[in-house]
This record gives C-alpha cells, structure tokens and sequence, in this order.
C-alpha cells in the first residue's frame, strides 16, 4: 500500500501526522553576533582585539531527551586572525555542570537529568566580546506510552518545555520527514526515548497500522531511518499459514475502518519491560478469524516469551449469543479499537462492536504483562445484548 508516514502535528482520520520533534533542530540558520565594540588594545590571546569578528552557532535551536541525547553545536568565527576559536558555556558556565548540562571543547552538549531550558554560547577567544548565544531544550518526558499520554487519557504533557505560541512558527516547527508505512494508521503513534537498538540508543517513533504491522522509527534521523519493522500476521509472530488482515466486508457488514481490520487500538508501552504490547486482528485460512494480544521487544519486534496470546474468553450468562447458560468471545464481530492500557502489571484490552454488527457485547480483559496469562474478564450484557458499540 505504501503510504506516507508524515512526522507533523496530528493525526486524522486513519492517515497518521505526528511530532517527531519538538524543533526543527539543525535546519539551516544559526545564531550569529557581531555586537561589542572595540576600543583599540586587546592581543589575539584574548581581550577585547580583532573588531571585525562574528561569532554564529548552530543549531539555533535544539530539543534533546535527558540522560539519552547530546547535542553537536558548531561555531563558525570569521576575521579570527590567528583561528583561536570560541570558548563554550552553558547559562554563563564555562563549560557547563551537571546542573545546566556540560559542552565539550568541541561543542558536544550533554544535557543534566532534568528538564528545562538552557543557554548555550560561544565565545571568541581572540576578542572575547564577540560572542554568540543559542536555546537547548532539555525534555525529561519519560515517554508518550499510551494513548492520550496517561490513563487519565487527557493528552496532557506535563513536561514540556520548548513549544510556545511564540515558537510554533512556520520557520522553527513543521514537517521534519517522512516514513513509508504498508497501510492506514488509526492508533496513536507513541514515542520511548533511549531505546537500544543494535547496541545504539534512539529515541523511537512506534506506529502500528491496520496492515497488522508495527513499525519502531528513529525519532531524530532525517531521512528516515526504520529500526525495525514487524510483521504480526507471519509465522514468527504466532500466525498461521495463510492468514491476512480481515477486510472491511468480513465483520458482517460495512464499518468505518477501512479497507482493512489490522491493529486498531492504540498499543502500550511498558518502559520498565521494554515491551509494547498489541492487539491485532486477522483472519484465514477458511474464513477463521483470530485475535491476539502481542508483546513485542522494544529493541527488535520480536515476540518475549509467552507472546503472542490468543484472546480467548467466556462468561456465564443467557445472552442472546448464549449457549448453555455460556457467552464466548466471538473473534468475528467484536471490535478493539480503544487504546491498551497498562495498570499495576496487567495490560488492559476493550472490545465493542463493528458498527453495532450483531453479535456482541462489551467485554473487558486484562492480561499478566509478564505472562499474557488472563487475570480478570468481564461482560457488560452477558445477560443481555450490544454491550458495547464502536466503529
């Protein structure tokens, strides 16, 4: 299908836009001054000599993840008679602390543990009134893991330090890249900074699609760089031979989801388990249809041990899909659009309906995240009809 994954602002209607970060760090421009004047003396040591010279530094913006990036800055100096150079600070620290965050000799800046916003300038060694200053913002975000960022689902980040009314302008945010992905998108793309990868540490981009793929992109990389893609309908993710996303017309009649029933719910992270967790839907051979709940490995998008679970489930009751005082999940009509959630160890799935398509109910289950072993189910109409209603 090959669709184009655009790393913006927003996601609508199945086709994903999404922030890959917060500036448009190292496009183009720098921060450049020719201030302080001169008034005759000084030595190309240091001082106040050589009037001619301009200091600029890039990027002129910049936002990194605490404790897993670092940031390159180059100073450029002209009319620097004997290439002396700049001197780096950070917030008027020479050289920086574990406070403010440190910069190398040679412009490496290496942000604290903590969030905020620093000033990072460069100053000329040969007149060290010259000098050129640049932002650092430094996020201690620990990640956006699920949908609407927590399980108040209210999409609030409580951390966020460089985006303004002011900043959020056409020449400082927009469209960084673009990523190929193999169909729609209508869960949240999620990001995890300082995920391993290959021995390497990235801040990840996670994007699963209702091709019943999941994607880990590289957040910073322009042009796009894929970590790892997965495949959870091939064999080594627990699907059988023949097996293919359902198409639209197969739940029994027409729905919004269209042209295909893959991954629709938003998946969940657990950073401490380094595992995002999925439910995908498929369907075949012979017309079987089949749901799983899918833990895969941050660091390559295979499955942990135990992955993936069958989703499964049964309750008593005499609902109008009962059969001996029974009420089974049926695989076919029941509908996991809602995002994951992820409470005190259990993983957390929901399922409705595809476009109140009989039969259903609304049914909750909760999985061990360690296990995938089922540790609680519940029926809202087990006694009863249509439960639960969705796309």
């Amino acid at each position: 299908m090959g669709r184009a994954l655009h790393f913006f602002v927003r996601q609508c209607g199945g086709v994903l836009v999404v922030l890959a970060a917060l500036w448009m760090a190292g496009c183009g421009g720098g921060a450049t001054s020719t201030g302080g004047g001169n008034n005759g003396g000084g030595n190309a040591g240091g001082g106040t000599g050589s009037p001619n010279i301009t200091v600029s530094v890039s990027p002129k913006l910049a936002a990194i993840a605490a404790s897993t990036q670092t940031q390159q800055y180059t100073a450029a100096v002209t009319e620097d008679p004997k290439n002396l150079g700049v001197t780096w600070s950070v917030d008027t620290v020479k050289g920086g602390n574990a406070t403010v965050g440190s910069i190398s000799n040679s412009g490496v800046y290496t942000p604290p543990a903590s969030g905020g916003s620093h000033t990072v300038t460069a100053t000329s060694v040969a007149n060290t009134s010259k000098s050129a200053s640049v932002t650092v913002v430094v996020s201690d975000l620990s990640g956006v893991l699920s949908w609407h960022n927590n399980l108040a689902r209210d999409g609030s980040n409580t951390h966020e330090f460089a985006l303004t009314k002011s900043n959020v302008t056409s020449a400082t945010f927009g469209k960084l890249f673009s990523c190929a992905v193999d169909g729609v998108v209508y869960a949240q793309p999620l990001w995890i900074p300082g995920v391993t990868v290959n021995g390497t540490k990235h801040n990840a981009v996670l994007v699963a699609t209702a091709h019943d793929s999941v994607y880990a992109f590289d957040a910073d990389q322009s042009p796009c760089v894929t970590l790892w893609h997965a495949n959870l309908i091939d064999s080594a993710h627990g699907a059988t031979s023949g097996e293919t996303t359902v198409p639209n017309g197969d739940v029994g009649g027409s729905t919004d989801i269209q042209p295909e029933i893959g991954i629709i719910g938003t998946p969940v992270i657990s950073q401490s388990l380094n595992t995002l967790y999925a439910v995908t839907k498929s369907e075949g051979p012979s017309g079987t249809f089949h749901q799983r709940l899918h833990a895969l490995d941050l660091s390559t998008g295979n499955e942990k041990s135990g992955s993936p679970a069958n989703v499964s489930a049964s309750v008593t009751g005499d609902g109008y899909d009962s059969s001996g005082s029974t009420v089974t999940f049926n695989s076919r009509t029941h509908h996991q659009r809602t995002g994951l959630a992820l409470v005190n160890g259990v993983v957390y799935a929901t399922w409705a309906s595809h476009g109140d398509i009989d039969p259903y109910h609304g049914w909750v289950i909760g999985y061990d995240a360690t296990s995938l072993a089922p540790v609680t189910t519940y029926n809202l109409t087990a006694n009863g009809s249509r439960g639960g209603e969705s796309g």
